[in-house]
């Protein structure tokens, strides 16, 4: 990205009248982040004309004086329970998404982090554990809502933009949680828990937001903010003679030593748990496991127990559950019977669920594919 011209800038500023100091303050601020190939964003109002939002209501959303700019909803988890679901309004998301392709596109995250990032898919992640001897798995409870927003102002602030402008955009890409969240009885959770940090900031709002699941912003900001946390668990991990990557919220760590132990294993869990917490995350206990050798191992979903990813027995039968009963019975029945609102639903299910087995594994999605061409689909 070009540098802004420092004699032609400074020239025009002062024909506007502003103090020579202060556009060189400016100019600074503005070659520190071009130089990283990222856009000079030199106060609210700046981004406001980027973006196209009138710069009062960014103003309302970073001083948290506008009313919840988000909709939250909540949807079924597959392994039971609820995960909400915060989704910002047009304004916003449009904002979130200019920084998202701008600037945090342009960020880098540790090589071990998988999600979110184009080129890593599920396949390519089981496929860096398969023919493990022992796997463990770890899961990191309410991921998103456990990133603060003192952590977010930190990734803005290391990408060179200013103090003030780091806070702001940190405030644009969350939001506060419900009223009397328990999260607000720890000190992190509140803006005057390190007031050096920030610096002076014309903002008096004492309660820190978090990152919001729904927000477009929010999954390359989960990783940008975990670089130090996977950076110290690749080193535990590679210490102990295994490999590391983070799937979003899971964590996965094998080794093909068949000396490794349980010990091992059980000390290496415990040092990650470590590291989490120093990060202020908590991991879910009820997720994490400890397979070794002859154990089953699944990796996100697949099986790495050979020489590479396979699908596992519950998605298959899903899927050939429901191309032999379209077939059997026909579309419409087999979708009334299962639950589905049209046959159009289903049909897009099942060509979801074969567009995945295709993906994993071509040879055994051939016969499916042959079967949903026998199905008599309503045109």
């Amino acid at each position: 990205m070009p540098l802004w011209p420092r004699q032609q800038y400074i020239k025009e500023g002062l024909k506007k009248g502003i103090p020579q100091d202060k556009l060189e303050r400016w100019l600074d601020s503005a070659h520190r982040v071009q130089a990283k190939g990222l856009p000079a964003l030199l106060s609210l109002s700046h981004l406001a004309e980027e973006v196209g939002i009138p710069y009062r209501v960014l103003r309302e959303v970073t001083s948290r004086s506008r009313k919840s700019p988000y909709r939250t909803f909540h949807i079924a988890k597959r392994r039971g329970g609820r995960r909400t679901i915060t989704v910002p309004e047009d304004y916003l998301r449009r904002t979130q998404r200019w920084l998202c392709r701008n600037v945090l596109s342009h960020l880098d995250v540790h090589p071990a982090s998988a999600a979110y990032r184009t080129g890593n898919t599920v396949k390519s992640v089981a496929l860096k554990h398969c023919e493990s001897q022992w796997l463990i798995k770890i899961d990191i409870e309410s991921f998103f809502e456990s990133i603060s927003e003192r952590q977010v102002f930190r990734v803005f602030s290391s990408a060179g933009y200013s103090p003030l402008v780091a806070f702001e955009l940190a405030r644009i890409c969350t939001a506060l949680p419900v009223p009397n969240s328990s999260r607000y009885h720890h000190r992190r959770w509140k803006n005057d828990s390190d007031p050096a940090e920030h610096g002076k900031l014309p903002y008096s709002h004492q309660l820190v937001g978090h990152l919001p699941q729904g927000a477009p912003s929010s999954p390359k900001l989960s990783n940008l903010v975990m670089l130090d946390a996977d950076r110290l668990l690749a080193q535990v991990a590679e210490s102990a003679g295994c490999r590391y990557s983070r799937y979003a919220d899971d964590l996965i760590i094998s080794t093909k030593d068949k000396s490794f132990s349980r010990d091992d294993a059980v000390q290496l869990l415990r040092k990650c748990r470590a590291i989490l917490s120093r990060f202020g995350f908590r991991t879910n206990t009820t997720k994490v496991s400890i397979s070794p050798p002859g154990a089953r191992k699944l990796v996100l979903g697949l099986l790495v127990d050979s020489d590479r990813p396979r699908l596992n027995q519950a998605f298959r039968a899903r899927i050939e559950t429901h191309l032999y009963g379209a077939r059997k019975f026909g579309p419409q029945e087999h979708a009334a019977a299962r639950g589905f609102s049209s046959v159009l639903g289903l049909r897009r299910h099942i060509e979801g669920l074969l567009a995945y087995a295709n993906h994993i594994d071509s040879s055994y999605a051939e016969s499916l594919f042959v079967i949903n061409s026998q199905i008599n689909w309503p045109l």
